[in-house]
């Protein structure tokens, strides 16, 4: 009985792929610019360490849309007025110096902090078995970063302004305020953390990058109808794309449209997995727009509504690394 159980329960388990994926920038920043400088205008240890976050995440990213080059020298040399936007003679001096066709300007920083020891009363059992109530202090260090980010043009034009927090809060306990501040530990620490997250929230405002996502293929029916089937599951797993394909289209070159209409749109749908992986996101919709004919089911038109993002956004994706294309030839894969 317990191996038929466990028998049923693989039976009931559906594949699960987990697939890199590539997204498009949520702002589109002028093609042409393809090698850009990065600037810190207010130089303290959070403000480097989120210029560092957005340098990492480029150096990170599959898909290169910005040649970078660190312009802190080149910008302090300039005597820009601190208040303000960089004036367009001198981000036209930026550029031309640091040899680039734009600049990313870590604009303004403000950093709010605070500890709070609050107290409260719980209760326990002591050896005796008796309970008694004790006091118990907790400090709370809450830390708040605003930044405001300027992508700029070397004419001085302004292709993204934007601002926006990230905050955070830590705990810890103890038998008095002291012991609960104690143990909470050095909040500098949290602070440097906090910050470092800063730079690549920012790079996926404006630079396409690389996401994992999950699809869930239909696993096929038991026995000889679904040997092959099955088979090209197995070559999905081990992302051999194009021989899944080929098996896929075999199959359903034998199949009855009124007898197979489901198992027809199992292959379809499977089908359109296949495209989406190779990139060929108009396959990847015709096929899930067929599966979802013929299977009517939540998860079929849940994954029709995927691949008409995945086309959109593909599309967008393209257009933003048209030119970096073809004028960067650095691979970070």
């Amino acid at each position: 009985m317990r191996s038929l159980l466990i028998l049923l329960f693989g039976l009931g388990c559906r594949p699960t792929l987990n697939m890199k994926i590539t997204v498009p920038a949520a702002v589109s920043i002028d093609p042409s610019v393809t090698t850009i400088a990065v600037v810190d205008r207010v130089s303290n240890e959070y403000t480097r360490r989120a210029i560092s976050g957005f340098i990492e995440s480029s150096q990170g990213a599959d898909t290169v849309r910005f040649q970078i080059i660190d312009a802190q020298q080149i910008y302090n040399s300039l005597a820009v007025p601190v208040n303000g936007p960089i004036p367009n003679d001198g981000m036209k001096k930026l550029c031309d110096s640091a040899k680039v066709k734009g600049a990313l300007v870590l604009h303004r920083f403000t950093h709010d902090k605070s500890t709070q020891v609050t107290e409260s009363t719980e209760t326990r059992q002591n050896d005796d078995g008796k309970e008694v109530e004790y006091d118990v202090f907790t400090a709370n260090y809450y830390s708040t970063m605003h930044v405001s980010w300027r992508f700029r043009g070397c004419l001085g034009e302004t292709f993204d302004s934007y601002g926006y927090q990230v905050s955070d809060n830590w705990s810890a306990e103890g038998v008095t305020p002291g012991d609960a501040k104690s143990a909470l530990g050095d909040t500098d620490d949290f602070d440097e953390r906090l910050s470092n997250t800063i730079g690549g929230q920012y790079f996926k405002r404006v630079a396409p990058h690389e996401k994992w996502i999950e699809r869930q293929p239909y696993r096929g029916p038991i026995g000889k109808k679904g040997k092959k089937f099955r088979k090209a599951v197995g070559f999905m797993k081990g992302a051999g794309w194009k021989t899944a394909e080929k098996i896929y289209l075999d199959i359903l070159k034998n199949l009855d449209d009124i007898e197979d209409a489901k198992f027809k749109g199992k292959c379809y749908y499977n089908l359109a997995i296949v495209y989406e992986n190779l990139g060929q996101f108009d396959s990847m919709w015709n096929y899930a727009n067929k599966a979802n004919k013929l299977l009517g089911s939540s998860k079929s038109s849940s994954y029709l509504n995927l691949a008409e993002q995945r086309k959109s956004a593909s599309e967008k994706l393209e257009k933003q690394m048209k030119k970096a294309v073809q004028e960067n030839s650095q691979d970070n894969r």
